[in-house]
């Protein structure tokens, strides 16, 4: 007998604008029941189908005879017979490669994990997943398998230690492996500094670089590209680490800081969710989220995952499956249309931004906490205060005569109070999900801060021009910049970063670069052909690979301009 879990099952409907989701699902409550040897396919329940898996274009399985079994089938060179759909209509019958020379594990040699690149197949043959790193594992499958459209082996690519992930992002492989290096560093008193994990790529299946920045290859749900590094979660834009995704709910901070160095697990992606799980004891927790950014939480009472076209499905302990349809699951999911990024963080939220009346209002603890605010919370004024230290920089340029800055908004008032004197808002604060929720261009207009909009990502950043400095004093990897000048902006068409452009300008202004109405021009090209471009990550400024660029012509905004560098 199945525990019966309390159903939760808390939703938002906020201000007539449609917006509906779950704050916790309980999944049992919404739920269907698979009989034993029954599969969930798009709307259907199929009872003839087994193994059933997904491989990026399509799907592998197996069918089942009168009596509800199935028999695997080998021809001479080792393959064994599985059936491809694209559809769940047609279906075509396969010799999927199985390798013949591994034999040291009953599944060692089985394609069990298969994924579609662009014409062939990425395979691997992953038995000692759940093992953990020992000399006697990594020693095995250092193999990352290429196959062709009818899932026979084209290329075996050896590694020096186990094939422990693989993905293909817009035209580039990625293979990570467990290393020696990385064994050697779980074992105690042996220096920290000596952790590695080798990620390769490669464009042609041939030549692998080494990913420096990478500690796990990047991976996708179709839509959104993340990886993980230092426990932290990242998007990945044109083949570079991007921005670092903070997360306000705490289990997902635990998830990402233990659950997976822990349990050496990567971000799972299930059909079109990204998907985080917790074994807490008998009853099972987890977040989906169809971005990566907005999470729910939801909770079930399964041994695991297990595939399900359409749906997601879980494996009941000595119970049948059960399966909740996707478009059951979509209605009742965190689904953000504005995303709000802080300086190079892009943060999520847990009760996600809402529009009312063309105004986006956010969560206002969380947004306020990373811009270094101290937020209280009055109950009997229903009132809501943030206190924003001064700037220690600018405190050493007014001679300590710079304040500290206090914004409060009581709930549904349009009247909010800037140190000390009220201001007047469009939009009243809201109170969603006991959040306040505050309208965000306030910050601009009131507060000093630069607040954009990218229409393409969706996202609205937030910028502190005190958090970026061109000062060769606190960042020495400017020094042997000969420019006088600078200009800080956020670049459109690099996902939204902060840009740096360096000049050196004779007559001493950099006036004439700058478009008051917020994007960057150049009056004179010829000018500036050495113009030093640099980008912030990590708080310093990261001059780019390929050197000396223009300066670009398509920034969202200037943060800072007809800026001296300070020696």
């Amino acid at each position: 007998m199945k525990k019966q879990l309390i159903a939760i099952l808390l939703c938002c409907v906020f201000l007539g604008t449609g917006l509906v989701y779950a704050e916790e699902i309980d999944f049992m409550s919404l739920a269907g029941t698979l009989n034993e040897g029954e599969t969930y396919i798009n709307g259907e329940v199929w009872n003839n189908v087994a193994q059933l898996q997904d491989v990026g274009n399509g799907w592998l399985l197996d069918f089942k005879d009168e009596n509800g079994s199935y028999q695997r089938r080998y021809n001479e060179n080792g393959a064994y017979q599985r059936y491809f759909t694209e559809d769940f209509i047609g279906f075509r019958p396969v010799w999927l490669f199985k390798d013949t020379d591994i034999s040291t594990h009953s599944r060692a040699g089985y394609m069990d994990e298969i994924k579609w690149a662009d014409g062939v197949y990425l395979a691997r043959s992953n038995p000692y997943d759940n093992y953990g790193r020992s000399d006697w594992v990594l020693e095995r499958n250092g193999y990352l398998y290429i196959l062709d459209t009818d899932f026979q082996l084209v290329k075996k690519i050896e590694f020096d230690w186990y094939v422990r992930e693989m993905s293909y992002i817009d035209g580039v492989y990625y293979v990570r492996i467990w290393n020696e290096s990385y064994l050697w560093a779980n074992c105690w008193g042996y220096p920290e500094d000596e952790v590695v994990d080798l990620v390769y790529s490669s464009r042609d299946l041939e030549n692998w670089e080494t990913e420096s920045e990478l500690q796990h290859v990047p991976v996708t749900n179709g839509s959104t590209v993340l990886t993980l590094k230092d426990e932290k979660l990242y998007t990945f834009v044109d083949g570079k680490i991007g921005n670092q995704i903070v997360y306000e709910e705490a289990k997902v901070k635990e998830v990402y800081s233990s659950y997976f160095a822990e349990a050496e697990q990567v971000l799972n992606v299930v059909g079109e969710y990204f998907y985080l799980v917790n074994n807490d004891g008998d009853v099972y927790s987890g977040w989906l989220s169809m971005d990566g950014v907005y999470y729910t939480k939801f909770y079930f009472d399964t041994t695991g995952i297990v595939n399900g076209a359409g749906a997601f499905v879980g494996k009941y302990s000595g119970d049948p499956n059960f399966y909740v349809p996707k478009s059951t699951l979509d209605q009742y999911l965190k689904q953000g249309d504005t995303y709000v990024q802080v300086n190079d963080k892009i943060l999520g939220f847990e009760t996600p931004p809402v529009m009312e009346n063309d105004r986006t209002l956010v969560p206002m603890r969380f947004l306020f906490e990373q811009l270094g605010a101290e937020v209280s919370w009055d109950e009997t004024t229903n009132t809501a205060t943030a206190v924003i230290p001064a700037d220690v920089t600018e405190q050493l340029q007014t001679f300590g005569m710079a304040q500290e800055k206090s914004v409060s908004f009581s709930i549904d008032n349009t009247t909010a109070t800037v140190n000390g004197e009220t201001a007047a808002m469009d939009v009243p604060a809201r109170l969603v999900n006991n959040k306040t929720m505050v309208p965000l261009r306030f910050l601009s207009e009131n507060l000093g801060y630069t607040v954009t909009w990218n229409e393409a990502a969706k996202t609205a950043a937030v910028i502190d021009p005190a958090g970026f400095s061109a000062d060769r004093t606190e960042h020495p990897e400017l020094s042997g910049m000969p420019q006088a000048h600078y200009v800080i902006y956020q670049e459109g068409h690099r996902n939204g970063r902060i840009e740096l452009a360096l000049f050196d300008i004779a007559d001493g202004s950099a006036q004439s670069l700058v478009k008051r109405g917020g994007a960057l021009e150049l009056s004179d090209n010829s000018k500036y052909q050495n113009d030093s471009k640099w980008y912030w990550q990590e708080g310093k400024w990261v001059p780019f690979e390929e050197g000396y660029e223009r300066i670009s012509n398509n920034a969202v905004s200037v943060i800072a301009s007809d800026l001296y560098l300070a020696e």
